[in-house]
């Protein structure tokens, strides 16, 4: 074996091992974050095919963040952004995942679960976050904090992991165009 393949393969055992020690967690909110949502999916879509058993997603971002953070500080929009992530893990079964997936977005994964009962869950969501008295929540339109959904279900919109994440992507952007505060489906 020569000197050259030796450093190879201790570079890439190197890097195999900083890849494994990558965090899972969110700092900010300390939920899973998208590293192990994507993880995570793989795995829930391929129990879900195997067994024919439905499997949804909720996309979740906040309306009007940037102006919540131009009005009450960045500070406060992480304070935003931590209540809310206890909010959405404390209104979701123990078997549902809840996810940091974006700036100001998370994600549900409900196993089990179908698009009608996914749709069910977002909008009770929809509603909680609505009425929560949320620091710094007279800076927004209407006086409250709100956010705005999409939701996506396997096997109905989609088949493939990548497939149900842009799906879901769309969903949550078609939920915020048409004026946010809105579950899409």
């Amino acid at each position: 074996m020569s000197n050259e393949s030796h450093v190879n393969d201790d570079q890439l055992e190197c890097a195999n091992q900083e890849r494994k020690d990558l965090p899972i967690v969110d700092k900010l909110t300390r939920l899973y974050n998208r590293r192990y949502f994507q993880k995570y999916l793989n795995t829930e879509l391929s129990r879900s095919h195997r067994y024919y058993h439905p499997f949804s997603l909720c996309f979740i971002e906040v309306d009007y963040m940037k102006q919540y953070n131009d009005t009450n500080g960045r500070m406060e929009g992480d304070e935003l952004l931590r209540f809310l992530a206890d909010l959405l893990k404390t209104n979701t079964r123990a078997s549902d995942l809840t996810c940091r997936y974006g700036e100001e977005g998370f994600v549900l994964a409900l196993p089990e679960t179908s698009k009608k009962g996914a749709s069910t869950v977002a909008e009770k969501m929809r509603k909680t976050v609505e009425v929560y008295p949320f620091e710094g929540r007279d800076s927004q339109p209407n006086d409250s904090v709100t956010v705005s959904i999409g939701v996506v279900s396997y096997p109905d919109d989609a088949l493939e992991c990548d497939e149900l994440i842009e799906t879901g992507n769309k969903a949550v952007c078609e939920a915020k165009r048409s004026g946010g505060n809105k579950v899409w489906k």
